[in-house]
């Protein structure tokens, strides 16, 4: 009896043991790495990554897609989750070792990813279905034609298609009189790329065939509509309970006050914000920007941003807060982030920007002048942030905070600033930030040439200039009024903040048809300096 109990188990074991094993095999694609699948992008083919055929399935290399801009993601690989933002929209894939949820459709995840050696893979229908629309595959000859770039054109006389540019090369394919041909934009003396109805490759002669349309793109506009930003941001430390009137200056049409900090909390940011602030702005015809911040602090921006759940709560929260206030806009500031994290924030940029469009929210972001600053600068990639906003904020101060005597901003390192980021972006999305703030340097000549420098408003510091008797003179290299005085073995060194710098710095903004301004800060201005900002046009 035991003997036949020990059997009836044994065989049962092998049985759900072959069943298991079986379904494995099943669920678990078999690469077939022997097959190479070649992919022609305007007639070039690449032969730098590997893609895969399986299941009667072309699958392209991920790497390849985003290489050639032909999809915009980020893999959150930990998470299980695939962000990709395409045409400023944001769709995400979710997934588990057999379902993939394309914006929450379930699929079987071969019929969008595979990943096979820790390496990601597109579905080529699933690529061609979504995304890149002028996606051809042919299965026979394992290869995939995408076309970004392409006329089509129309067979004059009898030519014939060849495997190089010359008449001397193969012949891949006899051409006769009204066939239609799609030309790339690669010419090579008299002789350009082509594919014929066949997706056969090859050059032909341009004195044989003639044009018969151009393959025409959309083309996608930002929410600014050409508004020239006139703009103050206004430092709150505290949430003030009790609201009381200000004055707005005629050459401020819209007022950002620093509410929103980022914090690890289901709320995710410290809210300062105050309804009345709001219908106060509101009621005097100004614009209201949501400034929201990330305290500056690289460990927890690099927490955060890294977890690829509390991203995109991040992103949603930060919808939510603009909608349910009433903000009319977005602005973005966040500063001090680490190097290794410049990926994951142009991710969380991107799908901000693309959340923000959906809802027709205006999206802006500040950031620093080109150095070689990591945490300050290195850290934002502008061709990002050049695509994925309506306005940039060009924060052009700080450029000499502690150690180095120096201006704040002068005007030869502002247009340096704007110059490259031109490079990046267009004119009419570039508002310059401007400082209402400079530092008196005191050098203790006694105590081992010891540096100290002290911020001061506009106010403060035209008043420290007068108390220590300071006599200011232009300097030609900064654009500034400069002065120095020597008291008691202390050297005092200031380059101010006033209307001279500011008449230099609109002359920036005139000279390279920026979209604006934006004054740091709202509180830290004289009558005198927004006098000048009114009338100076």
């Amino acid at each position: 009896m035991k003997k036949l109990i020990v059997t009836l188990f044994i065989s049962v074991l092998l049985i759900v043991t072959f069943i298991f094993v079986f379904k494995m095999l099943l669920d678990k694609p078999i690469f077939d790495t022997t097959k190479n699948v070649d992919i022609y992008l305007d007639g070039i083919k690449e032969d730098k990554y590997n893609h895969i055929f399986t299941n009667n399935q072309i699958y392209i290399n991920a790497n390849y897609l985003k290489q050639n801009e032909l999809l915009d993601y980020y893999w959150d690989n930990n998470y299980n989750k695939i962000s990709i933002f395409n045409d400023f929209k944001y769709d995400v894939i979710n997934y588990n070792n057999k379902k993939a949820f394309y914006n929450k459709i379930p699929f079987n995840i071969n019929e969008i990813i595979i990943i096979e050696n820790n390496e990601l893979y597109f579905n080529s229908k699933f690529i061609n279905d979504n995304y890149v629309f002028r996606l051809y595959v042919d299965i026979d000859n394992l290869k995939v034609i995408i076309e970004e770039d392409i006329s089509e054109y129309e067979v004059v006389k009898k030519s014939r298609l060849k495997s190089s540019p010359t008449s001397r090369a193969i012949t891949l394919k006899k051409l006769d009189i009204k066939d239609s041909i799609y030309v790339y934009n690669n010419e090579y003396n008299g002789w350009i790329l082509a594919r014929t109805e066949e997706n056969a490759i090859g050059y032909v002669k341009l004195s044989d065939i003639r044009p018969i349309s151009k393959t025409m793109y959309n083309t996608y506009e930002s929410l600014n509509n050409g508004k020239k930003i006139r703009m103050a941001w206004d430092l709150v430390y505290i949430k003030v309970e009790e609201f009381e009137p200000f004055n707005i200056p005629y050459a401020i049409d819209i007022v950002g006050p620093t509410w929103f900090e980022l914090e690890d909390t289901k709320e995710k940011f410290k809210d300062l914000s105050n309804d009345d602030y709001i219908n106060f702005v509101k009621d005097s015809n100004k614009d209201i920007w949501a400034v929201f911040n990330n305290r500056f602090d690289p460990d927890l921006t690099s927490e955060l941003l890294n977890n690829g759940i509390k991203r995109s709560e991040i992103a949603d929260k930060i919808i939510d807060i603009t909608l349910n206030k009433g903000f009319d806009a977005i602005n973005l500031d966040f500063e001090n982030i680490h190097l290794k994290d410049k990926d994951v924030f142009s991710a969380f940029v991107k799908e901000l920007y693309c959340k923000a469009k959906e809802k027709g929210i205006l999206f802006t972001i500040d950031i620093t002048i080109m150095s070689n600053a990591e945490n300050w600068s290195l850290c934002y990639d502008r061709n990002v942030v050049g695509k994925y906003s309506d306005y940039i904020m060009l924060m052009a101060y700080d450029e000499n905070v502690s150690g180095v005597i120096g201006s704040v901003s002068s005007l030869p390192w502002v247009e340096y600033g704007v110059n490259n980021l031109l490079e990046y972006a267009s004119s009419e999305k570039i508002v310059l930030s401007i400082p209402f703030y400079t530092r008196l340097w005191e050098e203790h000549l006694d105590n081992q040439q010891k540096v100290k420098s002290t911020a001061l408003r506009i106010g403060s510091a035209n008043k420290a200039i007068e108390e220590l008797g300071i006599n200011l003179i232009y300097d030609d290299s900064t654009g500034q009024n400069f002065g120095e005085i020597m008291i008691d073995d202390i050297k005092y060194t200031i380059w101010n903040e006033d209307e001279t710098s500011l008449v230099n710095r609109l002359d920036i903004i005139k000279k390279y048809n920026l979209s604006g301004y934006a004054v740091w800060a709202f509180k830290y201005g004289t009558d005198e300096m927004w006098e000048l900002l009114k009338n100076k046009k």
